[in-house]
């Protein structure tokens, strides 16, 4: 994958159609999280969420037959979870849970195994890195479990660059930590261009589909392995709208300073609709 992506950076930069940092040789290879519940993305130099900070946000917790991995998911009606396609491969069930920021004592908690995986699912070029998870019950809304808002369809043509996000997760929060996060972080984020983006991972990896960010308050801040699956928020007037899901990092490593990967929300709107019914706006 890291030889074909050079290639291709390559044969592009002979046409004079690319800009390289100055520190970079090649391309980096854009990495998931690895099996295991202590290798999860996690969220980088954040902060502690509060009760009803995040009503949307759920942890789970992937049964597979080698074990046990970490995803985040956000509530997106009253029966649907949104994650990331990597996040239910080879995935026999999840416990989900929702409501806390202290993922050890959910306020609701339940099992399912029913997931749908975007049928253009790249595992190889990351694309179109998004499922959904169908839960065996409905789910009543209050303030500690609420849907978040998806963008309008208006939106898909909307590139963020330049707006300060929020992305929230369970997973690790520091390069000096062994575990993940048993209470719910977050973090602010800054929307790069694809183009920034693509000078790090190519024009394979990043397309009109993906998101890329770099931290707010210094490019270190993000996600990582863990927090895969986990949503990206904007706060549009009093609402708050869920704009990506969490896809990958660098394979340089958490808080190397690159550019982290999402799957842009609205490029699946009608997707997200033909799987769960939920109404599309204008």
């Amino acid at each position: 994958m890291k030889y074909l992506l050079t290639l291709i950076f390559a044969i592009i930069c002979i046409f004079g159609l690319c800009q390289v940092q100055a520190t970079e040789g090649e391309l980096l290879e854009p990495v998931h999280p690895q099996d295991g519940i202590y290798q999860a993305p996690r969220i980088m130099y954040g902060y502690t969420a509060q009760p009803k900070q995040f009503p949307h946000m759920c942890s789970l917790l992937n049964r597979k037959s080698s074990g046990y991995t970490l995803c985040g998911g956000s509530l997106i009606s009253s029966r649907h979870i949104l994650t990331a396609a990597h996040c239910v491969a080879s995935v026999i069930s999840t416990t989900v849970g929702c409501g806390t920021v202290d993922r050890q004592q959910p306020y609701l908690q339940v099992v399912t195994s029913v997931n749908v995986a975007h049928p253009n699912y790249n595992p190889t070029t990351l694309n179109n890195d998004i499922a959904i998870w169908t839960l065996p019950i409905t789910v009543n809304s209050d303030p500690y479990v609420k849907p978040i808002r998806l963008p309008t369809v208006s939106q898909a043509k909307q590139t963020f660059e330049g707006v300060t996000a929020t992305v929230s997760g369970f997973g690790r929060y520091s390069t000096t930590t062994t575990s993940s996060s048993q209470i719910l972080r977050y973090v602010d984020v800054r929307i790069i261009a694809n183009s920034l983006c693509a000078q790090n991972y190519g024009t394979t990896v990043i397309v009109d589909s993906t998101l890329c960010s770099l931290g707010y308050e210094f490019d270190e801040q993000g996600t990582c392995n863990g927090d895969s699956g986990s949503p990206m928020i904007i706060q549009e007037g009093t609402e708050k709208t869920q704009i990506a899901v969490t896809s990958f990092v660098s394979s340089k490593g958490c808080g190397s300073d690159r550019p982290t990967g999402f799957v842009r929300t609205a490029s699946f709107l009608s997707w997200i609709n033909q799987v769960t019914g939920i109404a599309l706006r204008y």
